[in-house]
């Protein structure tokens, strides 16, 4: 991964160009159409780019987790989701707790659901 991160580099200005909201669109794109490694790719440019926007940590956890079966990467994405008070607190609690469950970690997974339902009382916890 961080050999795609450095190839990248190049290419950071002309990326940073696009905007955010452009970027976003082009990593959800690249997702919904199952190509995962270049999703992950606009990810980590946007993560580099827009360190204090989170909607790419979101991302690229779902990414991890549900493609890569990556899950302690997709806690990892989450908790700096949650450690930076970032939009989609619920979501990132959510998310964060079905990878802890994935890794065995029920307690840690049911504490994670309980405030993401906390947080959002009408959304559906999977």
């Amino acid at each position: 991964m961080e050999g795609i991160i450095l190839i990248s580099l190049v290419g950071l200005g002309s990326a940073y160009a696009l905007g955010y909201s452009k970027l976003m669109k082009i990593g959800v794109r690249q997702l919904v159409v199952g190509n995962y490694e270049r999703a992950m790719w606009i990810f980590n440019i946007l993560i580099h780019l827009y360190p204090t926007a989170t909607d790419g940590l979101i991302n690229r956890g779902v990414i991890r987790s549900t493609y890569y079966h990556d899950y302690q990467g997709a806690v990892d994405d989450a908790t700096q989701v949650i450690e930076k008070r970032g939009k989609h607190l619920a979501v990132a609690y959510s998310n964060r707790g079905s990878a802890y469950s994935q890794l065995g970690k029920f307690d840690k997974a049911m504490k994670d659901f309980d405030k993401a339902l906390a947080l959002e009382p009408d959304a559906l916890v999977l």
